[in-house]
């Protein structure tokens, strides 16, 4: 399975703004080191290329199969990650989380979930105990979270493609759907049961 560092969303407090205290927004740059300041500041140019949005992921594709996974996880986490998200565990995200509100900003705990191909149902149970246990961690004390998945982290990519087929088939040579505007055919029952048959289909609930 991919999985994908925790992410947070920033959510400002409303602050009183006087000439001696600066803006909500600013807080979140202002303890930040001039090298971090700096690491950021190249990240953002970075989201902005066009080269680096196209080639991007053959890139990091291209590293995990060169520099293995370790040494290319240690890179992303130390440039973009600690940009983006939270840290790669939850308790990470928890410590990020106290950091900041320490200087009045509020955070909502995100996890991103993708699915890969040829995932075994053992993988696919542990992820799931692995899901549970991540929304009770993050949404601690009633806290707000947000889970984003696909249905390819908890079922067989494989799976998920042979369901398509068969549902693309039986529109196609059951239903005999035309997806044309034009089209005012009537499939009539004595037809639909025949295509049925063809299909080796001949007990069927009406």
């Amino acid at each position: 399975m991919n999985y994908y560092p925790p992410q947070q969303h920033h959510t400002f407090e409303p602050v009183e703004v006087t000439p001696e205290e600066p803006k909500a927004s600013q807080s979140v740059f202002d303890q930040d080191s001039t090298f971090t300041l700096c690491k950021k500041l190249v990240i953002y140019k970075m989201m902005g290329s066009n080269l680096f949005i196209n080639y991007s992921l053959m890139g990091i594709s291209a590293a995990y199969k060169i520099l293995g996974t370790k040494l290319t996880n240690f890179a992303i986490e130390n440039t973009a990650a600690s940009v983006f998200t939270g840290g790669v565990t939850t308790s990470d995200l928890m410590v990020n989380e106290k950091e900041l509100e320490k200087r009045n900003i509020g955070t909502i705990g995100c996890y991103v979930v993708e699915g890969v191909r040829d995932a075994k149902n053992q993988q696919l149970d542990d992820f799931l105990d692995f899901s549970v246990k991540s929304i009770r961690e993050v949404t601690e004390a009633g806290k707000e979270g947000h889970f984003a998945l696909k249905l390819t982290a908890y079922i067989s990519t494989d799976l998920m493609e042979k369901l398509s087929e068969a549902q693309q088939r039986f529109c196609n040579e059951v239903l005999e759907v035309k997806y044309d505007a034009a089209d005012n055919s009537v499939l009539s029952k004595d037809q639909l049961a025949a295509n049925l048959a063809e299909l080796g289909i001949n007990e069927y609930s009406r």
